[in-house]
Order: structure tokens, then sequence, then C-alpha cells
């Protein structure tokens, strides 16, 4: 499931800049992540009913994940959608594929449910690493294909050197390394550097680093 996610979350921003077009892989992907999270909604709502017979600590435990809350049915409703392929059939605008980040809630239920084992039971250690270090490569992912977005990379490049060199930028730029070789044109590049640095800094804050 955290794969499924990783994956969407990974893909959908570059569908956006690049312009892909909906190929049948990209439906196939779509098709079978929407598998995922249909029997993971059918697992939950099992799991959820039988809860009730089970005790205090571990419906806490599962809680945190499995939410009966409206808001969270919805979310998981849309997760199932096979967006990629409603978007081929109806020819809707590329715009509408941004309902499959609905799945990238997922990520802080999972958080959340791994945060509840700790709590309930203090002697099990998760390792944080294996779910830090893939959200950390999605922002750093994210912020890249903005920064190509916001003209701070080049435009004349090729998609792949472009990327390329968009990863290296915020890497350098985030960790404060800063060798100048890449630097912002104009008004709206530097204002989305300055963005990047802030949201980098509350992250770091809010994670204790």
């Amino acid at each position: 499931m955290l794969a499924a996610v990783i994956a969407t979350a990974a893909y959908i921003p570059i569908f956006l800049v690049y312009e892909f077009h909906i190929t049948p892989l990209v439906i196939g992907f779509d098709l079978l992540f929407s598998s995922f999270f249909a029997y993971d909604y059918w697992l939950t709502r099992k799991i959820s009913k039988e809860l009730r017979t089970e005790s205090a600590m571990t419906r806490k435990t599962f809680t945190r994940y499995i939410s009966n809350s409206p808001k969270t049915k919805v979310i998981d409703l849309l997760s199932i959608l096979p967006v990629a392929v409603i978007l081929s059939i109806f020819h809707l605008p590329a715009v509408f594929i941004l309902l499959s980040l609905t799945r990238v809630y997922r990520i802080f239920r999972i958080y959340q449910y791994f945060d509840s084992i700790e709590d309930t039971m203090p002697e099990a250690r998760w390792p944080k690493p294996l779910l830090w270090s893939p959200t950390m490569s999605l922002f750093v992912h994210w912020i890249a294909l903005l920064s190509i977005v916001s003209k701070v990379i080049p435009s004349n490049l090729n998609p792949t050197t472009q990327y390329n060199q968009a990863v290296y930028w915020v890497v350098m730029t985030l960790t404060t390394i800063g060798y100048g070789d890449i630097t912002p044109i104009d008004n709206a590049g530097r204002a989305f550097s300055i963005i990047s640095n802030d949201l980098w800094s509350c992250i770091l804050r809010c994670c204790n680093w």
C-alpha cells in the first residue's frame, strides 16, 4: 500500500509538469493502484466491525488508521477511482488527474498508526527512517518539479537534464550548501526559493531534527 501511495505521489506531478499523455501503461498502473485501495477499503471496513469485540488497547491502536469519519470515507472512495481511465474515456482536462493525489492522504494515516503502536506498546520500535526516507524524497521530488515550473531551472533543456538539475538545485539549497552554480534569475524564482527554504525549516522543526 505504501508503495502505491509513493508511486502515485511521484508520477502525478511529473505527468502535469511535462504534459504527458495517458498511455496504456499509465492506465494499467492506475487500475492496479485502484485495486489496492479498493481491497484496503474493504479490509478496513471489515476490521472496523471486528474491533468492536476487541480490547480497548487494540481498538486504540487501529482506530487511527481505520477511521469511520465522513471525511476519511470520502477520501478513501476517491482513492479507489481509476482517474486515468475516467480521463481517457471522457476526455477530461489533465488537471483532473490531481484527484489521484487523495491517495497520498493514506501516508499520514500510516504514520498515525505506527505512532499509536508506540503509544500502546512502548517496547515496540518501528523503523521510522523507512517512512521518513521516502517522504523526504517525495518532498525533494515535488520541490524539484515546482522549481521547473517557476523557471528556476532553464526551460531550454531536455526533460532528463532539466529534472536532474532541479533535484541537484533542491538538495544543494535545502542542505544550505549552495554552490551558486544554479540560481534563480527572476523574482518568481527567488520567491519560490525563499518559500521552499521556509517550508523545509518548518518540516525539520516539526520532526525535531
